[in-house]
Formats: structure tokens, sequence, C-alpha cells
């Protein structure tokens, strides 16, 4: 068990999610009187109660925006102010996915959490020109990741849908093949980084594997319809109108 389970003092990064579903707006039964009593939120208070218990050197916190937005930012606020109270320096920084090279406009909470004899981390600056369509709660608009008003940094051109997935091949409602081949070279760069395997993308998350090849598509199989879902979706237009 030794091997398997860290002890106090053996972990340098701790990093966790907390499951939404319990302050996600998709939840109409929220517990907004008592958000720590809802069961949905308790792994929270566990993810909290770990680092309490392996005082890892760094901590890294993830989770959807609505953390400080439902209940006046409760949950938010708790994780923040459980960090500070075991003596760890925090920073709270909202992120959205188009700034940093990604085809969308999620955005999402990141808090950080260093010991005192380390370095707290700063979050990455945007890399990408995204306009932010709103959000943010305004309670934390200070906490989005952005540059100063001040500096005028050159950023790279915001990535669009065309720009991921002009490249895929079509497939019908019967398609069923889990690995493909691409039949047209990247169109983007984009689409020549996500087609590197994971030893050039500097994925060790698999270990020795090195996953498939440069030109081999996987998992390109969309949801088979029913005969009355493919009639209609076929009906759908390719151009708006």
């Amino acid at each position: 068990m030794r091997k398997v389970l860290p002890l106090p003092g053996d972990v340098d990064v701790l990093c966790g999610g907390p499951p939404c579903q319990g302050i996600s707006g998709l939840n109409r039964f929220r517990n907004r009187d008592d958000p720590l009593n809802d069961d949905k939120n308790r792994q929270l208070v566990t993810f909290m109660n770990i680092v309490s218990y392996l005082r890892p050197k760094f901590v890294l916190m993830e989770n959807v925006v609505d953390i400080l937005q439902f209940a006046e930012g409760y949950l938010g606020r708790y994780a923040l102010s459980r960090l500070v109270a075991m003596n760890y320096q925090s920073r709270l920084g909202i992120m959205l996915a188009g700034c940093y090279g990604l085809p969308q406009f999620r955005m999402r909470t990141f808090l950080w959490g260093a010991l005192t004899t380390m370095v707290l981390p700063k979050h990455p600056l945007p890399t990408h020109n995204v306009v932010i369509r709103g959000g943010a709660p305004n309670a934390f608009t200070q906490s989005v990741v952005a540059y100063d008003e001040i500096q005028n940094p050159t950023l790279k051109n915001a990535l669009v849908l065309e720009d991921a997935i002009s490249d895929l091949p079509k497939v019908g409602n019967d398609q069923a093949d889990d690995v493909m081949e691409y039949l047209v070279k990247p169109k983007t760069e984009f689409q020549r980084y996500i087609r590197l395997s994971r030893k050039e993308m500097l994925d060790y998350s698999f270990g020795d594997k090195t996953g498939p090849g440069e030109g081999t598509l996987m998992d390109h199989c969309p949801l088979r319809l029913n005969k009355d879902d493919y009639e209609r979706v076929k009906r759908i237009p390719f151009e708006k109108v």
C-alpha cells in the first residue's frame, strides 16, 4: 500500500477538479441555502481535506465559472479560504480556452495554491486574440487572466471550428470503423499538432505507449441514428440561411 498511496510530504503537485453537478446552471435543484450540505458538492470538501493531509508543495484546482457565481460564489470562496487557512499562498484565475489556441469559448476557473516556501505560479497569459463574451461573475472580473491595459501584445488570430475539423473525412450513419486514415494533408497548424504522436506532444500520461501514428484518425464514429432521426438530420441545410 505504501507504494500505491503517497504519505504527507511525498507529493509535489496535487491536481483536481471536483464535480460541478451541484453548481451547474443546468441543475434546477441546486441547494442555494447550504451548498456544502449538497452531496454533489461534498467532493470539494474531500479535495481540500486531502490537501490538508498530504500537504503538497503545489495545489491546482479547476472548475466551472459557476463556482464563483452560484450562491454569490460560496463554493469558490470556500475553496480559497480553505487554502489560505492551511497557510497556502493562493491565486485565482478565470481563463478562456480560446485564448490559448482552442476553437471554443469555454471559460473555466483555476485556483493555484503553493506552500510559503515555494514560488506561487502565475496563470499563463493569453496567446490568441479572442473577444471574451461575458461569463465572468461581476465580483470576480479582476480575476480574468489578461494583459494589463497599457500592454499591447502581439497575439495569434483566434481559431474557429473550421481550423480544427476541416480535414476530417466525411462519414455516414453506418460508419463503424474505429481507425481511419486522413484523406487530406493538415490545413492548419492546429491540425498538424493534433496529428502528432503522444511522444511528439511530450504526453507521457500513457507510459511507453506511443498511440496512433501520424495520419491515423481514431474514434471518428458518429452516434448511429434511428431511421426517423436520420431523416430529420438529412434535411438540415448545409449552409446558414
